[in-house]
């Protein structure tokens, strides 16, 4: 009875431990981790029209920035719709929507990964919009 017991209670506390050890390691979000993981759909979707992109958008707003080299992402997204230079920063720009509004002007969102243009690592994430109006 008291091995009966025993074993219930291991088997309880290895599950639970388990269950806790996997929702920690999903709440970290590492932005080289999203990046490998949406690699090569990432590239096939280079306009934003079939939406991967833009599902994708908050999960790299909230990631936490680690070591990530403008060469790694470079490599794991391809090349981006533009690179901006200014204050000390490279900024790549990758689109994830694009449409024609009925005034005849295209509206674009777009991630901005910029970098430090010293040692070449990721600074920060944000998105941003050409909304004409």
């Amino acid at each position: 009875m008291a091995k009966e017991i025993l074993i219930h209670v291991l088997f309880i506390f290895s599950f639970n431990f388990s269950f806790s050890q996997n929702q920690h390691a999903k709440s970290k979000n590492y932005c080289s981790e999203i990046i490998s993981q949406v690699s090569k759909n990432w590239k096939l979707d280079s306009l934003g029209y079939t939406k991967f992109r833009k599902s994708y958008v908050r999960k790299f707003l909230h990631s936490k920035i680690d070591s990530v080299s403008n060469t790694y992402l470079l490599q794991n997204l391809g090349n981006p719709n533009k690179t901006w230079k200014a204050d000390g920063k490279i900024e790549y720009v990758y689109y994830y929507f694009s449409g024609n509004l009925s005034s005849g002007h295209i509206y674009t969102e777009y991630l901005i990964f910029s970098f430090d243009a010293r040692n070449l690592l990721l600074l920060s994430i944000r998105q941003s919009d050409n909304d004409p109006s």
